[in-house]
């Protein structure tokens, strides 16, 4: 309630009506004020203007340390001034409110590839399978299979005009390729494109003229054969279609038609130096001869770096690229690029067969022939041995040069190259070196003991950078079981008195023969590693106890169902064998 004497209305506005308006005194009506009007407010009495205070932004860091109140005076804050300590404003100011929401990620589309239209049968959706024909290239680029182009297969405005067969073993090698394909989704998806890819085989037989993706056709299906168990009796019969068609184009030698483009031409020089690692790396596999000659390529090109084939850029003629190409097989390995290993491993291949199956014939019984047999033999072991020096040389070269590069195909390499040298100073075959005493007490067979050593390192340094052995499932097999057969001998043969190195060493190569097997699922790998592990285990054992038994009482504990005591090997290992008239590990047999 307002005071008395203090109107709390306007001059003029009858508290009663609240809109009547009073007369002046002295009556007049010019003196009235319109009814409209509302007169304003009086403004309250103004005080005394006070100093305005400003808050600090940013408390400096001893002032905000020690949670009290700071003035940010510059260039020293009060507090500080006062306790001469050092002032300074590094901390950062924190916003208020609640941080910024994060945009959402960004899902990324699955492109499709338009090579892939002509697949009209597809059992599942061509984004997965364009997802499946990228791991081709993405799971490494030193993959031997990479003979098509990435930029022309996969290209979005003009793809490489592709078989639908070829398409389809495209995709199942790379499914098999795939982390996903030991899994049992994996093996489903295997097994419906190896049905695809055989429903396309090119029709050869009826004097159709081969076509170069035809070529590749078997041998992509080579390669699946020799990791897929149900077809290993398939591979060695594809293998020779595509050695077969290889020829027949004449891949061995440059393109005679000037139409024919760069690109295609790299893929033709690509495909016959693949094959003629195949077929050297067939040849040891199933002790034969090799199919392919060196000679017919004399003049054919090697393939171009690596990393030109797997840029973007268009392939300049061979003839204008630099450093200027080779042509031959060459033993010297020059780069870390695929083929700049694999070529010299073919060349050594060449030599090893060679002397191999010279050293398999028997010797002439007339005395001068029988020289001559001799001097050829000792010519052919030493060729064999500079050309695995000069490989081994080379390869620590590069190793060196190009550390910042170094691959895993370098690895399996380093063990291919210290198995030739078991096979250049051994017998090959198990049995035969079980029963050859004369060679066991031989200086050849303490140097293929440490050659043996030397592999069952690079084996432990492959598990370690590939744990299960997908890289070169097609391959590593033979040269898997070729250097662990004389770790074998040794704990057949010695038990308690092996070696604590070789001991090592056949842990090694029973570790890795165990991913092979998972991998792979081979028979003779199988039945290998099984007599291979309860050797090694009786030997550890006897070595507890001190006792050190001989070849025959470990024979009867190996194999209980062995049909004979000859070496206590299981029946399964006596199908393959690598002497004359035997065919090591053609699964036809």
């Amino acid at each position: 309630m307002p005071p008395e004497g203090d109107s709390a209305y306007p001059p003029g506005l009858s508290p009663a009506t609240g809109s009547s308006l009073t007369s002046s005194s002295s009556g007049s009506p010019s003196s009235a004020a319109p009814e409209s009007y509302h007169a304003p407010a009086a403004p309250p009495p103004a005080s005394a203007p006070g100093p305005i205070r400003k808050r600090a932004l940013i408390a400096c860091n001893r002032c905000h340390s020690r949670k009290i109140k700071c003035n940010a005076a510059l260039p020293s804050c009060s507090m500080c001034a006062a306790a001469s300590a050092t002032c300074s404003y590094e901390r950062p100011i924190r916003k208020r409110g609640k941080p910024a929401r994060p945009p959402p990620p960004t899902v990324p589309t699955q492109r499709v590839y338009p090579v892939l239209d002509e697949l009209t049968d597809l059992p599942f959706s061509k984004a997965v399978a364009s997802e499946i024909l990228e791991g081709l290239y993405t799971t490494g680029s030193h993959d031997p299979l990479w003979i098509v182009r990435r930029r022309n297969l996969l290209s979005i405005e003009s793809p490489r005009k592709t078989s639908k067969g070829l398409l389809y073993a495209i995709l199942c090698y790379s499914s098999h390729k795939r982390t996903e394909s030991q899994s049992e989704r994996g093996t489903a998806l295997s097994q419906v494109l190896i049905r695809l890819a055989l429903q396309y085989m090119p029709d050869t037989l009826r004097g159709k003229a081969p076509t170069l993706d035809d070529c590749l056709y078997f041998h992509f299906l080579t390669f699946i054969a020799g990791c897929t168990r149900n077809l290993h009796h398939l591979m060695i019969r594809w293998m020779a279609n595509a050695l077969c068609m290889a020829r027949e184009l004449r891949l061995f030698a440059e393109a005679e038609d000037l139409s024919v483009q760069e690109e295609e031409r790299e893929e033709r020089r690509r495909l016959w130096w693949a094959l003629m690692f195949v077929d050297r790396h067939s040849a040891v596999s199933f002790n034969r001869l090799p199919y392919l000659q060196e000679e017919e390529a004399l003049e054919l090109y090697l393939p171009c770096s690596s990393d030109l084939w797997h840029s973007d850029r268009p392939l300049p003629p061979s003839q204008l690229q630099m450093p200027p190409r080779s042509r031959g097989l060459q033993p010297v390995v020059s780069g870390c690029g695929v083929f700049d290993i694999l070529i010299p491993c073919t060349s050594c291949f060449e030599a090893v067969l060679d002397f191999h199956h010279h050293r398999s014939k028997p010797a002439p019984s007339i005395g001068p022939l029988r020289d001559v047999h001799a001097t050829l033999l000792d010519a052919l072991g030493a060729q064999a041995k500079a050309l695995l020096t000069q490989f081994e040389s080379s390869l620590g070269t590069v190793e060196k040069r190009d550390a910042d590069k170094f691959t895993i195909l370098m690895l399996y390499a380093r063990h291919i190259i210290h198995t030739l040298y078991i096979l250049v100073y051994g017998k090959w075959d198990v049995w035969t070196m079980m029963q050859d005493a004369e060679w066991v007490a031989s200086q050849d067979f303490l140097v293929a003991i440490d050659h043996t050593v030397r592999a069952a390192q690079a084996t432990s340094e492959i598990l370690q950078v590939d744990p299960h052995l997908a890289f070169f499932p097609a391959i590593y097999g033979t040269y898997l079981l070729q250097a662990s057969f004389i770790s074998l001998i040794i704990v057949h043969q010695l038990g308690a008195s092996t070696d604590e190195r070789i001991i090592w060493c056949s842990e090694t190569f029973l570790a890795a023969l165990e991913v092979y097997e998972r991998t792979v699922n081979q028979e003779y790998h199988s039945a290998f590693a099984a007599f291979f592990r309860r050797a090694l285990e009786r030997a550890k054992a006897l070595r507890s106890v001190g006792q050190v038994v001989g070849l025959d009482a470990l024979a009867k504990f190996a194999v209980e169902d062995s049909p004979d005591d000859d070496g206590g090997l299981p029946p399964i290992l006596y199908r393959f064998r690598w002497t004359p008239g035997w065919h090591g590990l053609d699964f036809r047999v």
